[in-house]
C-alpha cells in the first residue's frame, strides 16, 4: 500500500509537476547536510518527534516504521526532500525542503513552480536558546539557493502562537501573508523574497516580499 504524504496535493500545474526534487544545501563547517536515510535515520527522527517541543507543533509523534515510510515516500517523489543537518558530525536537526506549488499552502497564496518551502525541527530546544539555530538558518538558506537557481521566494509557516519562530522568520526577511487554519493548526505564512545578485559574484540576498495571499488572514 502506498504511503500518502499529508500535505502533498496532486492537482497541480504541469510547470509545478515538472520541477525536480529540492536540492540538498551545501553547508560549511561545522555544519553538514545530507538526505535522511529511511533505514538508518527513522528511529532517531521518531525519537526526536516524540519530544514535547516537536510533538505539539509537528504532529509526527509516530513510530519508527511509519517514519521509515514517510522518509521513503519523500525520496521516491519530487515534492519534498527529508534532510539531516549535523554540527561537528552530531545530528542536530531534521529538515523538510519542499515545493509549495505541490503543497496545501498553494491554496493560501499564489504559488510559483520555483518557490521553496522549509520546515526545520531542532532535536534539542536548548541549542536554539544557545543560538545554534540562528547561526544555521542563514547558511542553510544561502546553501539551498546556491543549488536552486530558479528560486525567488522561500515560504515558512510556523504556528501563529510560536512567537520565537515568527520572530525568526521576520528576522530573516519574512513578510507575513496572514494567519490561516491548516490541517488542525493555526499557522502564520511568511514569504522571504530572494534578490539574486551578479551571477559572476554569486551574491544572493533575501528581502521582504509583496505577493497576493488568500483565505482567512487575520
Amino acid at each position: 500500500m502506498s504511503f500518502t504524504l499529508p500535505r502533498q496535493i496532486v492537482d497541480v500545474t504541469d510547470a509545478a509537476r515538472a520541477q525536480p526534487a529540492p536540492a540538498v544545501p551545501t553547508l560549511h563547517e561545522p555544519f553538514t547536510s545530507r538526505l535522511a536515510d529511511p533505514d538508518t535515520d527513522a528511529a532517531m527522527i521518531a525519537d526526536w518527534m516524540s519530544r514535547p517541543h516537536l510533538a505539539d507543533t509537528w504532529d509526527r509523534d509516530f513510530g519508527a516504521q511509519r517514519w521509515r515510510d514517510h522518509l521513503a515516500a519523500q525520496r521516491d517523489g519530487t515534492y519534498s526532500r527529508p534532510m539531516i543537518v549535523s554540527d561537528n558530525g552530531e545530528p542536530i536537526l531534521y529538515a523538510e525542503v519542499y515545493r509549495p506549488a505541490q503543497d496545501v499552502i498553494a491554496h493560501l497564496y499564489d504559488a510559483e513552480p520555483g518557490d521553496i518551502g522549509i520546515h526545520l525541527a531542532m532535536a534539542d530546544p536548548g541549542r536554539g536558546h544557545r543560538g545554534t539555530l540562528h547561526a544555521l538558518v542563514g547558511p542553510f538558506i544561502l546553501g539551498l539557493l546556491a543549488r536552486e537557481p530558479d528560486c525567488r521566494r522561500i515560504l515558512v509557516d510556523p504556528e501563529a502562537s510560536n512567537v520565537a519562530a515568527c520572530s525568526a522568520a521576520e528576522r530573516f526577511g519574512g513578510v507575513s501573508l496572514g494567519d490561516h487554519d491548516l490541517l488542525g493548526h493555526r499557522i502564520r505564512l511568511y514569504c522571504i523574497a530572494i534578490e539574486r545578485g551578479d551571477t559572476d559574484t554569486g551574491e544572493t540576498a533575501y528581502a521582504g516580499a509583496q505577493v497576493t495571499h488568500r483565505g482567512d488572514s487575520a
